[in-house]
């Protein structure tokens, strides 16, 4: 009986040895590299301004441009490898009618200030999904908003692209036009943007691409707010929209 308070501390040091070394071998496991902001931000971030990429030309808003013009996805890679050229952004997800599907879930990222790329002023990223009149599949669109007309811009990827087939007028939408070398359409939509949109479109499964990626994920290396604040938000945002919608009838 005398020696009952020795066992008990021996027990109490053997589990409190077996907790250290499982948070050893827990630590041991945890990868670095999956918290690391592998942008060009990040890495100049790290390195305090030393690291090569950081004496790079600012020519990734041109590089990423040029990878809008494939419509694959691609771009979504590239564009997230480039994020820092475009600095801060304010994200907006717009508020939609809930029982429509047809009209766009849309998501908005404004520059702090227009980035020149091809010799154009870039002053927002959006993309959006829906389901068209009789699709059997989600439509997606995604590209930049820019401050030049429609004519500007043609004229500005042709200087680029002299190879690329001259841009003509495009008949369902005022203002819209598009080359045979490009899958993409330059336009001025009449929906919540009055400058002209570079944008492409696809279907779900088209070139293996199964959803939108986020764009936060797409710009910010780090998120300021839960994404599930954000989704919450929107919910309620789109729920006044559709009363709203619904009392005009």
């Amino acid at each position: 009986m005398k020696n009952w308070p020795r066992g008990v501390l021996y027990r109490f040091a053997a589990v409190l040895g077996l907790l250290v070394v499982l948070g050893g071998v827990v630590f041991a496991m945890i990868d670095p590299e999956a918290v690391v902001d592998p942008s060009r931000r990040g890495i100049c971030e790290r390195s305090g301004g030393r690291a090569p990429e950081c004496t790079l030309p600012p020519e990734s808003a041109d590089k990423v441009l040029y990878a809008l013009l494939s419509c694959s996805p691609d771009f979504f890679r590239i564009l997230k490898e480039e994020r820092a050229v475009f600095g801060p952004v304010e994200i907006r997800a717009l508020p939609y009618n809930l029982i429509s599907l047809e009209e766009p879930r849309m998501t908005v990222a404004t520059f702090v200030k227009p980035i020149e790329a091809y010799g154009l002023k870039l002053i927002a990223y959006n993309q959006d999904w829906s389901l068209y009149k009789g699709a059997s599949s989600e439509g997606y669109s995604w590209g930049f908003q820019v401050i030049e007309s429609p004519a500007e811009v043609a004229k500005a990827i042709k200087a680029r692209h002299p190879e690329t087939e001259e841009f003509r007028a495009f008949g369902w939408e005022r203002g819209a036009m598009r080359s045979g070398d490009w899958p993409g359409l330059i336009w001025t939509p009449k929906r919540d943007f009055p400058r002209t949109q570079i944008e492409c479109f696809g279907d779900r499964g088209d070139n293996g691409m199964q959803e939108l990626p986020h764009v936060a994920d797409l710009l910010l290396s780090q998120s300021a707010e839960p994404r599930i604040f954000g989704r919450l938000r929107l919910f309620i945002s789109s729920v006044r929209k559709t009363i709203a919608d619904f009392r005009q009838f």
